[in-house]
């Protein structure tokens, strides 16, 4: 059977060699691992004796292939040594399978462990998979942890990497709006977050967190409700504007209308008291008195509407033409029902009164038909 001396001219060594190479590197990753981990002291003295023997494993086979190309023992090439060196390869092989299985059973159990326990390295990867960013520091700024987003939020605001918190915390100032303890900032247009920090103590430490929350939606939808509160706030003023502009036409309107009235019968009672006082002997004293009361009741915000029947308004308002010296003739039938009849009754009083005072008329021509009425008189004709 081949000895290891042998194995290394015919290079059989060399793929015993590379094996333990790649067992050695394995190695070393898992006691790292486990010491990050912070396994047991009972785990970690099993892995330091694999990695040990197997490290031992390695100089063997590295101290030969020395041996050969110096032709001679070295000192340290005490018997021991020389009895490696004419040990089968074979049995190196089958050192390197034991240290393999083993090293397999020590990586299954490692597996097994993270996948039952929080290990420091779970912590790490749950932080990063936030959808938040988190930050932790020292009371002087330096950073202890943080995860991938708030990297991200750092750099968008700062143009840097996140290497001290107080630095971030001073950006977010002034690039935000404070809002009691909480800062919101836009950041790449349309993204807005919302940043806090907080202090905790541990033991006699004191730490920082810097936590940053996208709240765009929930800005979105607090922006939407600002406007329509504008907007509501703008048809109120409009509305009460509206009402008060309402209040003083319809004030306007009544006082125009009691304007219009009291014009009208001032203007009749005067002409019908100058021309009874002219011709009291073509005059109805009785039509003089009725119209003069209706005004006294006009001026002390006492007058109603007359008890009389729809007929009595248009003979009344002839009758009144009559007293001021006018002649109402009608051509055609006058309407039976109101309103044609009760505008047909003022429409003859207020041209009676036109025709007698600016006209200097003494006859009214009114003709009815299906279409309406029209009124004309016999007195001058305007200049105009």
């Amino acid at each position: 059977m081949m000895s290891l001396k042998a194995s290394v001219e015919t290079g059989s060594w060399y793929a015993v060699q590379i094996i333990c190479v790649f067992l050695l590197t394995v190695q070393l990753a898992a006691l790292i691992q486990v010491i990050r981990d912070r396994r047991s002291r009972k785990v970690v003295f099993l892995n330091l004796l694999t990695t040990a023997f197997c490290f031992l494993v390695f100089f063997v086979l590295m101290d030969v292939c020395d041996y050969l190309l110096k032709e001679q023992y070295h000192p340290l090439h005490h018997a021991i040594m020389r009895r490696l060196f004419e040990l089968p390869i074979l049995a190196y092989a089958g050192l390197e399978a034991l240290i393999a299985l083993f090293l397999i059973l020590l990586l299954r159990g490692s597996h097994i462990y993270r996948r039952k326990h929080l290990t420091p390295e779970a912590i790490r990867e749950t932080v990063d998979l936030l959808p938040e960013g988190i930050c932790f520091s020292g009371n002087d700024g330096t950073v202890l942890l943080t995860n991938l987003k708030m990297n991200v939020l750092c750099r968008a605001l700062t143009g840097g990497v996140l290497a001290n918190a107080d630095r971030l915390w001073q950006a977010v100032k002034e690039n935000g709006e404070d809002h009691s303890r909480q800062v919101l900032v836009r950041v790449s247009g349309e993204e807005v977050w919302r940043f806090s920090r907080t202090s905790h103590t541990y033991g006699k430490r004191q730490i920082d967190q810097i936590t940053a929350t996208d709240v765009t939606e929930q800005y979105r939808v607090i922006e939407e409700l600002r406007q329509k509160n504008d907007r509501l706030q703008d048809i109120q003023r409009r509305m009460k504007a509206a009402g008060d502009l309402s209040a003083d036409m319809f004030m306007a309107q009544e006082e125009a209308n009691a304007r219009a009235a009291l014009h009208n019968h001032l203007g009749q009672v005067l002409l019908m008291g100058r021309y009874y006082l002219e011709h009291p002997d073509n005059t109805d004293a009785r039509v003089v008195q009725v119209t003069t009361q209706e005004m006294n009741r006009i001026l002390l915000g006492e007058a109603r509407e007359a008890d009389q029947s729809e007929e009595d308004r248009v003979l009344n308002a002839i009758a009144a033409a009559k007293s001021i010296g006018v002649r109402a003739e009608i051509e055609g039938t006058a309407p039976e029902t109101d309103p044609a009849r009760s505008l047909l009754s003022q429409a003859i009083r207020e041209c009676a009164v036109n025709a007698a005072k600016h006209a200097e008329g003494d006859r009214l021509n009114v003709k009815i038909d299906k279409n309406g009425f029209s009124i004309t008189n016999n007195g001058r004709p305007p200049k105009g």
